[in-house]
């Protein structure tokens, strides 16, 4: 038997982060053949936040209100930004394809108009965000009247401190509570974990022995908060549910990783993308990329001994930055080890980072990266485009600081929606 396997596609996504998922559903609603490769273990990070411009200028780290508003400042001061290469009207269309997206997969998600919602993060302090899990969205009201609230502590739960929470709050919040509390059948452990717990929620009799020991501490509330455990495959009717039979309004605030609603939006993703006939190779390492001479690709996989080549027409590549393996830096430079694309980065590496760990103009190294046209294909430094069929997107372009501008949702919604639609053209 043959140890070789060939596959065509018409467009190839390395990466399976937000970026990489966003580029896959967009390929396929587009009814282009897609193959995807990846490590999605990443969502175990996200918040489940959609973030589009949460801060600027960066400098001053001053709270956006009108994400779209700010956003034409931020093309004038940042001309090289994603942003500025993506028509506004563009990004609108990707953010609601998403939200869509989100909505028919049970994952509801809420918008305030334009606005931007300050949300309380595990920390208690606040965060911008533009589209909220609808179970995280009643936080934000909440805060806004200083209703009673109770705030949930779990006995084992390391990830998660209401205490923390309200010592942040409590000089804003008079009217904010804590109660610690024990987890049915979790007694004798030590320590909990959020997997564990969000899996017994999404099973009724559980939720009902869970749903007793917490009425009664509903008491001269309007508000209850939790960690984000409500369930991870059954999460819509878990919040219903639980919201209606204790009478009050319920929201979630995010653990620490590992996060739920990230997990939440992983499932989301691979349940509609294996639909919609993406086919998916998470967890395989890439061994060799090449360019045919008529301008495809052949990407080389090892699955556990046995060769898999795909053959494809164009590339995304969504390998997001130094965590995920995306960017590699050695003692002298930083470098992409998928194409070895040109990086935009500071001349030398003691000018990486400011001596300040907070300094207000940011570090440079986090604004490293791929430079990119106006159709996303990597540029070299005359400003040619090196690759005609690939197009790089997500955080691992150049020229913004998604995580201090809270925008890397944004970002990487918008540079996969405009990659797909220009790759497309060219087939």
């Amino acid at each position: 038997m043959s140890n070789t396997e060939t596959l065509n596609s018409d467009i190839t996504i390395i990466g399976s982060g937000m970026a990489g998922m966003t580029a896959a559903f967009f390929a396929a609603k587009r009814g282009l053949s897609t193959i995807q490769i990846g490590h999605p273990t990443c969502f175990s990070l996200y918040s489940g936040f959609l973030d589009l411009l949460g801060v600027f200028p960066t400098e001053t780290q001053k709270p956006v209100d009108d994400p779209w508003k700010a956003m034409d400042m931020l093309i004038q001061t940042v001309p090289k930004h994603p942003y500025a290469f993506i028509p506004k009207q563009d990004i609108r269309t990707a953010f609601d394809m998403m939200l869509s997206f989100f909505e028919s997969e049970g994952l509801s998600y809420v918008c305030h108009g334009d606005a931007n919602a300050q949300i309380i993060t595990p920390m208690g302090t606040l965060k911008p965000t533009y589209a909220i899990p609808i179970a995280a969205d009643n936080s934000y009201s909440a805060f806004q009247k200083k209703a009673p609230t109770l705030l949930l502590d779990v006995y084992g739960l390391k990830d998660f401190h209401a205490k923390q929470i309200f010592e942040v709050l409590r000089s804003t919040w008079p009217d904010l509570r804590i109660q610690h509390s024990v987890f049915p059948e979790t007694e004798h452990l030590r320590e909990v974990y959020p997997e564990h717990l969000a899996n017994l929620m999404d099973m009724p009799s559980y939720r009902e022995k869970w749903i007793s020991t917490v009425k009664p501490y509903i008491k001269n509330i309007d508000y209850l908060g939790l960690p984000s455990i409500l369930g991870i495959r059954n999460h819509h009717s878990v919040f219903s549910d639980i919201q209606a039979q204790l009478g009050v309004h319920v929201f979630e605030i995010p653990t620490r990783p590992i996060s739920i609603p990230g997990i939440r939006m992983r499932h989301c993703f691979e349940h509609r993308l294996s639909a919609l006939d993406v086919k998916q190779f998470f967890q395989q390492k890439v061994t060799q990329v090449s360019e045919e001479s008529n301008g495809n690709f052949l990407i080389k996989l090892d699955q556990s001994g046995k060769e898999l080549t795909i053959q494809t027409r164009t590339l995304i590549l969504a390998t997001g930055r130094f965590m995920s393996g995306g960017l590699r830096a050695d003692y002298q430079t930083i470098h992409e080890p998928v194409f070895h694309f040109p990086i935009c980065q500071p001349n030398n590496r003691n000018l990486w980072h400011e001596k300040a760990f907070f300094a207000s103009e940011g570090h440079a190294i986090n604004k490293a990266g791929i430079e990119v046209n106006r159709v996303f294909q990597p540029i070299s430094e005359s400003g040619k485009p090196i690759k005609e069929k690939v197009c790089a997107i997500g955080s691992i372009l150049a020229n913004h600081d998604w995580m201090r501008m809270k925008s890397g949702s944004g970002v990487s919604i918008a540079s996969a929606y405009a990659a797909v639609n220009f790759l497309a053209s060219k087939l």
